[in-house]
């Protein structure tokens, strides 16, 4: 029996843990640890990536559609320089339409106007529905600009329509310029 008493007693002490098993715990804690940490920023690192690669090609939508109506609010101003001189003439009135179909690289005007039509419907999407009188002012401008490249002659109806639009311009100018906070990345 006495053989049994040291045998227990061997396993007992053996059992007992030591410095070196609270070590090996202590590490074994610490790597799950650290295992988690690099989990969680290999999941997150990507994450921010990806947020800041779509505000980037929202900053770049955004800013084409909003440089093309900038340019577009520009005819409004040819028109009324053409009126303040009281040269109204058809071709007085088209050629902004035309210069800025050229610059933006269109050969057809008809289908600039479309585009810029379509990237006005956009437009409440990239920036928000927050002002739709600015929306219902280039949408104006719009009609008239495709009313005048299908005319041959000036009508008095579309004289009043531009008078109106030159008299909106400021306003409509102001509150596009309060579309360049959503510019910022």
């Amino acid at each position: 029996m006495g053989n049994y008493a040291e045998i227990v007693q061997a396993i007992n002490n053996l059992a007992k843990p030591r410095q070196f098993d609270y070590l090996t715990l202590g590490v074994a804690f610490l790597s799950i640890v650290i295992s988690g940490i690099a989990i969680f920023v290999a999941i997150q690192v990507p994450n921010k990536i990806a947020k800041h690669q779509n505000k980037i090609a929202l900053f770049e939508k955004r800013y084409e559609v909003y440089n093309k109506l900038l340019q577009f609010t520009a005819i409004v101003d040819v028109w009324e320089t053409t009126f303040k001189i009281k040269n109204i003439d058809i071709k007085n009135l088209i050629e902004p339409i035309n210069s800025l179909s050229e610059l933006l690289g269109n050969s057809n005007v008809y289908n600039m106007l479309i585009n810029i039509s379509l990237e006005l419907c956009q437009f409440k999407y990239l920036f928000g529905e927050q002002n739709q009188e600015l929306k219902d002012y280039l949408q104006s401008e719009i009609d008239i600009c495709m009313t005048l490249v299908h005319e041959d002659e000036i009508k008095d109806e579309i004289v009043d329509k531009i008078k109106e639009l030159i008299k909106k311009k400021e306003k409509c100018t102001e509150l596009l310029k309060h579309y360049k906070p959503f510019l910022t990345l």
